[in-house]
């Protein structure tokens, strides 16, 4: 079941209520950049906040670069699975995760194609609806996406 994105506001303020549980300060700014690096994706919000939650000592103020150690905690936690998932791909599937980490707008345009050295537009097609059908990239209007925000991060230090 897809859950939308929540309200920024709403989720701040469900952070910094349950953050202080621990006495864990968490600002507003700091708050949306989890929102941000998440995607405002409910699971990943959660995800990241249980890391921050597990790993920062109680009496503190949480800033960018304590949510920054705990991304790269979550990404090093699920290097095995983000490798295996990224080895499993075909060859244009893996150039296209690679490129959708860059941007995913207008991509069976020639200059996309052409700037990223993606496979011809019918392999691409069927690259994109293997990837999509997996539930590894979504699409919203006209842009496509890596749906894991950490995966992202991921094939972006591949």
């Amino acid at each position: 079941m897809t859950i939308n994105h929540l309200p920024e506001k709403d989720t701040i303020v469900f952070l910094q209520q349950n953050l202080s549980k621990r006495n864990i300060l968490l600002d507003e700014n700091t708050a949306r950049y989890i929102i941000l690096v998440t995607a405002n994706i409910p699971h990943y919000i959660q995800l990241l906040a249980a890391e921050i939650w597990q790993y920062t000592e109680n009496n503190i103020n949480i800033t960018r670069e304590i949510v920054n150690k705990n991304i790269l905690r979550v990404v090093i936690l699920k290097n095995d699975y983000y490798m295996k998932l990224f080895e499993n791909q075909s060859k244009s599937k893996k150039q296209l995760l690679l490129a959708l980490c860059t941007d995913g707008r207008n991509i069976f345009s020639e200059a996309y194609i052409r700037a990223n050295y993606l496979p011809t537009s019918a392999t691409l097609q069927r690259a994109v609806s293997g990837l999509t059908n997996d539930g590894i990239i979504d699409k919203i209007g006209n842009e496509y996406f890596i749906s894991d925000p950490f995966f992202k991060l991921f094939l972006k230090d591949f």
